[in-house]
C-alpha cells in the first residue's frame, strides 16, 4: 500500500461519518438546536460531534454567533462532499433494509403534497405497478427538499425549479387553477362579477407566505370574504364540497369533484417540477418513474 493510500486510509479509520451527518445538518439548517432537534439528540452531542470532527480534520469548519452558525471557507469548500456522504449513507441502509425484507432492490421513495399523492399518483399506481413487476413505491408527504438532498427520498414533486447545482429539474404539465364551488352554494349576485365582493371565499392561510393565491386574494381586496383559510387543501375541498363557498383549486380538481367553475378574475397556474439528484440521472427505475409521474399530470392535470 502506497503511503498516501495508508494515510487515506488511517484517515477514513478514525473518520466519525455520523458527525459528517451532524455537520452536514447543521449546515443545513443554520443553527446547532435546530440540527439536534432533526436528528433527535441533544445540542450538547451536537456541539461534541462537530467539535470532534473538526479535531479529525484540523480545520475549523463553523463559527458560531449569537443567530446561529456560520461555515468558514473549510467548511463551506467541505460541505457538497459532506452532503454527499450522508446521502450515500442513507442509500446504503436503504439498500441493506431491502435485502432483509426480501426483494434485491430499494423501492423508490417519491415526495410530494398530499393532494398530489393521493389524487394524481396512487390512484395510477396499478399502470406503473403492472409495467414494471417488482418495483416497490415509498410515498412521503413533504413539501422541502432537504430529504432529497440527503438521500431519505428519491424524487420530489415540488412547485419551483430547484436552485441545487447537485439536483436535475423536468418540468411537469403547467397546473390551471380556478375557482370553485359547489351546486348547492348560491351566487350572491352574478352581475357583480368579476368583483367577487359578495361571496363567501375559502382560502388558503396566510403563514403559507405570498404564495399566488394569496398575492391574488390581496391584490383584489377579497382578503375580507375568507371565511375560511387552511394550510390544508383538503380541508378548503370538503369545505367547497359542502357549499360553504368558494375556493381556489387545480381544475382537474375541481372537475374530479364535480364542482362548478365560477366566473372571475384569471388565477395564476401553477407550474410543477420533477426533482431528483444528478447521482440518479443514470437510473433505469428512477427514469421510468420519472417518466410515469410526467404521464400521470400530461393526463389527469392536462385534460
Amino acid at each position: 500500500m502506497a503511503k498516501n493510500d495508508k494515510l487515506i486510509f488511517i484517515f477514513e479509520r478514525r473518520m466519525d461519518w455520523d458527525s459528517i451527518r451532524c455537520f452536514a445538518k447543521v449546515a443545513e439548517t443554520g443553527s446547532l438546536s435546530r440540527a439536534a432537534s432533526a436528528l433527535n439528540m441533544s445540542i450538547a452531542t451536537m456541539a461534541r460531534r462537530i467539535d470532534s470532527l473538526e479535531a479529525s480534520l484540523g480545520v475549523k469548519l463553523m463559527r458560531r454567533t449569537a443567530n446561529g452558525v456560520i461555515l468558514t471557507a473549510a467548511g463551506e469548500a467541505i460541505l457538497p462532499y459532506a452532503d454527499a456522504s450522508t446521502r450515500q449513507m442513507a442509500h446504503i441502509t436503504r439498500i441493506a433494509q431491502s435485502f432483509v425484507s426480501g426483494p434485491s432492490e430499494p423501492p423508490v421513495r417519491i415526495s410530494s403534497t398530499e393532494p398530489v399523492i393521493s389524487n394524481l399518483l396512487a390512484p395510477a399506481l396499478t399502470t406503473l405497478l403492472a409495467a414494471y413487476p417488482g418495483l416497490r413505491i415509498e410515498f412521503d408527504v413533504d413539501t422541502g427538499l432537504s430529504n432529497l438532498s440527503t438521500g431519505d427520498v428519491d424524487i420530489a414533486i415540488r412547485l419551483a425549479k430547484p436552485k441545487v447545482e447537485t439536483l436535475i429539474g423536468r418540468k411537469l404539465t403547467t397546473i390551471p387553477l380556478g375557482l370553485f364551488r359547489a351546486p348547492t352554494y348560491s351566487l350572491a349576485d352574478e352581475i357583480e362579477y368579476p368583483g367577487l365582493s359578495g361571496e363567501q371565499l375559502l382560502w388558503l392561510d396566510r403563514t403559507l407566505g405570498p404564495i399566488p393565491e394569496n398575492v391574488w386574494l390581496r391584490n383584489h381586496n377579497l382578503e375580507n370574504r375568507a371565511i375560511v383559510r387552511s394550510t390544508s387543501l383538503r380541508a378548503l375541498e370538503k369545505a367547497c364540497v359542502a357549499g360553504l363557498g368558494i375556493a381556489p383549486l387545480p381544475v382537474y380538481r375541481g372537475k374530479q369533484l364535480g364542482l362548478e367553475v365560477v366566473p372571475g378574475p384569471d388565477l395564476p397556474p401553477r407550474q410543477p417540477w420533477i426533482v431528483f439528484h444528478r447521482d440518479n440521472r443514470n437510473n433505469r427505475r428512477i427514469r421510468s418513474v420519472c417518466d410515469w409521474i410526467a404521464d400521470c399530470f400530461k393526463k389527469e392535470v392536462g385534460h
